[in-house]
């Protein structure tokens, strides 16, 4: 939200069909170049992938370009992407999970940090 906010950047939005968008996930580009999948954007999830990153297949020409009206349009927006991701990734594990199985497993995993973050919560 603060590069939204800020008036050193300007929001613009890109008219295109959504048949010309595709998703891939960043990190699939650098741990498997070779291998990685281009999602329609139709398809796609917000939050399934770690770091996503917007293909179009189609030149933008300068019409198809606009700046973001406040009082008409409004983006959707996510500080990082990756927070998303795992958040998300988190509360699926945890619907699938007794919860007493996540509060021991991340007192574990406290106490093996060394961290005092369940004792701080206790008190």
């Amino acid at each position: 939200m603060f590069k939204y906010n800020s008036k050193e950047y300007t929001c613009i939005k890109v008219s295109l069909y959504p048949e010309q968008c595709y998703v891939v996930n960043e990190v699939s580009l650098i741990i498997k170049p070779k291998e990685f999948k281009l999602i329609p954007l139709n398809d796609y999830y917000y939050g399934s992938f770690e770091n996503p990153r917007v293909v179009f297949n189609t030149s933008i020409l300068p019409e198809q370009i606009e700046t973001l009206d406040d009082t008409m349009d409004e983006p959707i927006l996510y500080e990082n992407s990756k927070d998303l991701y795992y958040r998300l990734k988190v509360d699926r594990l945890i619907d699938e999970l007794d919860p007493s199985e996540v509060y021991f497993a991340l007192c574990d995993y406290f106490d093996y940090k060394g961290d005092n973050k369940i004792a701080d919560l206790e008190e």
